[in-house]
């Protein structure tokens, strides 16, 4: 008899585990998942009719938030912030920004908010990540194209070079990036290469 009560006794307490368990892992894919919705917003289409690439007036020289520490990086976490970025900041991009974290903002609580950071940038390119203070985030490159809209690449590790040709980001700001999958769909380390697009620099 005791050892039946015992064994019960373990039963129990397994299955109260597990549901624990099972409780805690929703809970973290829930919050995932409201993250993930989050960072999934249409992106806002900026258009900077000042700043197409057939431009000559287009200034190609890297610029960093802090000329003396150039792994410096301004946090944008309210729209106040956006007045923060340099003078010579892209108008575009800087408009860009302000829309983005504006949107963002909206699903902020006290104890999770969005942020953008900045650390280099050209009239063509910026550079700096995505994230939140409740953890997560991406490395960034916002890029105008060709028709004068600027938009994002949010990435982990290399983006694709397609991705780089498409979005007309240069070496400055993602040096390297993988040529193609292979047939499993998966990235294979000798297809990873320089940037196509080379340096702004050299146009």
């Amino acid at each position: 008899m005791n050892k039946q009560r015992g064994s019960i006794a373990i039963i129990v307490l397994v299955l109260i585990i597990m549901a624990l368990v099972g409780a805690v892992g929703y809970l973290v894919y829930d919050k995932n998942k409201s993250e993930t919705s989050n960072n999934s917003a249409p992106a806002p289409t900026v258009v900077d009719n000042t700043n197409k690439e057939n431009d000559k007036n287009i200034n190609y020289t890297i610029r960093f938030i802090n000329a003396d520490d150039i792994e410096a990086a301004l946090t944008i976490a309210s729209e106040q912030d956006v007045a923060k970025l340099p003078t010579d900041f892209p108008e575009g991009a800087r408009a860009y920004l302000l829309k983005s974290i504006t949107e963002a903002s909206v699903d902020n609580t006290s104890d999770c908010q969005s942020n953008i950071t900045v650390t280099k940038y050209n009239d063509v390119n910026v550079a700096g990540g995505i994230g939140s203070t409740c953890g997560g985030g991406a490395a960034a490159v916002w890029s105008v194209g060709q028709d004068g809209v600027w938009q994002e690449l949010y990435f982990q590790d290399s983006p694709t070079c397609d991705d780089l040709l498409a979005k007309k980001i240069y070496s400055e700001f993602i040096d390297t990036c993988y040529k193609d999958k292979n047939a499993d769909d998966q990235f294979t380390e000798d297809e990873y290469i320089d940037n196509p697009n080379g340096p702004s620099s050299a146009l």
